[in-house]
């Protein structure tokens, strides 16, 4: 209690400063993690993960999000996080609920990383045909250089991104089409970002009480209400809002390869040689951020791509003009105009699971790779939820193919 009357006494700069400084600390002394954590969520890479997320924070639930970190940065930000969810739910609390998101198993430090959740916990699982995960991340598009623009950049320019060339290292992202020859490095996988269920409830066995498995395609539009709404009853947190937009709104797809990106706007008058810099990014980038403010939506509510978020950072607000977010707003009809045409050249390249197949019917050693995979990946939840599993038909037909 003396830590809460300290840390409610403090400033902001201040507590934060001093969660950096004991997160650091902790680490070091190999202290376990707060027990404020209500639930587990687990995850891969292209199942849904992000879409998740915003189903998640939409109900009110406090997670992580991580990207390649390795195990002390993981640690550091889940140590801040859940100190600060103790003391928030000793003062009262606003009602929200904490969740530890994983949806990685291959990062430095890993093992140090996972000895330090203390208490038992139920976890939420979402999953996907592994066919269907293989052929989401073949049609992943990106930029290979930096995205940052001003407000005279050709659209085109902006919009210019490529599918990713897998085998090189780094991903080169300027292929004309889906790189099939990536299945061979996808399977491989050395990274531990897909095909990892079974990996990640090896190394959280002794924490995790029971999981809930989750099928993507429960978290469809059509679907997504009625399971969060289900999950909310069956792990404690607020039910979500039926009328919401998220239900409908596509979180990730043929946008995610051209944002994020910045536009760095040199400013006149008082402000002459500042540059404010806006963000053009995803609504599911933007929801972790703090202390920024979204500019134009209404504009953007009615443009198709909803889940844009056009932020800058709130002590910035000031710089900015009526003229210059008139010419904000004229920018972004264009740019949008330009985005629709880059996502209607993305879909009419994407490659479908039948590809996926007919290029692993043809390169037995990958099939078998990839069998031995999923064999050993698909363990736990064969043995719990082997419903979900024989429901994947084009896993199914992938099996036939390997028996051939």
């Amino acid at each position: 209690m003396r830590l809460y009357t300290l840390m409610i006494s403090l400033g902001k700069g201040s507590v934060r400063f001093m969660l950096r400084v004991w997160s650091a600390l902790a680490w070091k002394l190999g202290v376990k993690l707060p027990k404020s954590y209500d639930f587990f969520y687990l995850s891969s890479h292209g199942v849904g993960h992000n879409a998740m997320l915003g189903f998640l924070h939409h109900c009110g639930v406090k997670l992580n999000w991580h990207f390649e970190e390795s195990g002390k940065q993981r640690y550091a930000h889940l140590y801040q996080m859940l100190l600060k969810a103790k003391y928030a739910k000793i003062g009262g609390g606003g009602g929200e609920s904490y969740a530890i998101a994983l949806s990685e198993c291959g990062f430095t430090q890993k093992e140090e990383f996972f000895a330090t959740f203390a208490k038992r916990a139920p976890a939420i699982c979402l999953v996907r045909d592994p066919i269907g995960v293989i052929k989401s991340i073949l049609n992943l598009s990106g930029r290979g250089g930096e995205g940052v623009f001003t407000l005279d950049t050709p659209y085109e320019q902006i919009t210019q991104v490529g599918f990713g060339d897998f085998t090189q290292a780094p991903i080169f992202w300027g292929e004309a089409s889906p790189h099939l020859a990536s299945i061979a490095t996808i399977v491989e996988d050395s990274s531990g970002h897909i095909f990892i269920q079974n990996s990640l409830q090896e190394s959280l066995q002794k924490v995790i009480l029971q999981t809930h498995y989750i099928d993507m395609q429960q978290i469809t539009s059509q679907n997504a209400y009625a399971t969060m709404l289900d999950l909310s009853q069956k792990f404690g947190f607020n039910p979500p809002e039926k009328d919401s937009v998220i239900w409908t709104t596509k979180m990730f797809g043929e946008i995610n390869g051209v944002l994020p990106f910045s536009l760095h706007i040199p400013l006149s008058g008082e402000a002459s040689g500042q540059v404010l810099e806006v963000s053009i990014t995803l609504e599911q980038y933007a929801m972790w951020q703090r202390g920024i403010t979204y500019l134009l939506q209404d504009f953007i509510k009615q443009t198709p791509f909803t889940n844009i978020a056009i932020t800058i950072p709130s002590d910035k607000a000031g710089l900015l003009s009526q003229a210059l977010l008139q010419r904000l707003e004229s920018f972004m009809q264009g740019f949008i105009e330009a985005l629709q045409r880059r996502v209607e050249y993305i879909n009419a390249h994407k490659i479908t699971e039948v590809q996926v197949l007919d290029f692993l019917r043809e390169h037995k050693d990958v099939a078998k790779k990839l069998e031995a995979k999923l064999d050993r990946e698909l363990a736990h939840i064969m043995r719990s939820r082997a419903d979900i599993v024989n429901g994947w038909g084009y896993y199914q037909q992938f099996k036939k193919l390997c028996l051939v």
